[in-house]
């Protein structure tokens, strides 16, 4: 997720979406829409035999999946905002003109865990995700990321903006900060013990 500017010392906002999913979406919206307009016409003009015609029905078919999945890259974006003043968290979805958005009260949560996932995919290749969601009497799954010093700055920039305690669940064990020790370096947190 990337940082928005907000000019509110006590509003924190993210936004995924965009940028290179964005461009990357609108090939994919295209080139589905061209291969899709153009199949339609073939159908509708040419007189194709019956195994010509399910053909060009499957291709057109793979056509408009691909300009729907680029739509959706293209033109969904989700937005995180917490806000220290409303003492809220409020995680938006939007398309086009669609806005859904849900809010949690602060008292919710207590902690922000960050966390390591391993997934296989059906070729047996193994994917690592970071994790980042709001934990307490309540959980809110904020983002993953594929690296993890992202991970980790996104989920402590939170931990500090709104007062919660960090903890890390990448290794073995789970560590616990407490939101007024994240800005200590190592030495003084050695020298706390």
């Amino acid at each position: 997720m990337q940082r928005i500017e907000t000019h509110d010392p006590d509003v924190l906002a993210f936004r995924d979406g965009g940028g290179c999913v964005m461009i990357a979406g609108l090939a994919f919206l295209g080139s589905g829409l061209i291969v899709a307009g153009a199949l339609l016409y073939a159908l509708l003009v040419s007189n194709f035999s019956r195994m010509e015609v399910a053909g060009a029905s499957v291709g057109l078919l793979m056509a408009l999946f691909f300009a729907v999945l680029g739509g959706l890259f293209a033109l969904v974006r989700t937005t995180l905002r917490i806000d220290r003043r409303k003492r809220s968290v409020i995680k938006q979805w939007k398309f086009l003109t669609y806005h859904s958005s849900e809010e949690h009260a602060f008292s919710k949560f207590d902690h922000v865990l960050f966390s390591k996932e391993v997934s296989t995919d059906s070729d047996g290749d193994k994917q690592t995700w970071f994790p980042a969601s709001l934990e307490g009497a309540a959980t809110l799954k904020l983002t993953k990321f594929a690296q993890e010093q992202p991970a980790r700055q996104f989920a402590e920039e939170i931990a500090k903006f709104a007062g919660w305690a960090l903890v890390d669940a990448t290794g073995k064990e789970s560590a616990r900060r407490e939101a007024g020790t994240l800005d200590q370096s190592l030495r003084e947190q050695l020298s706390d013990m």
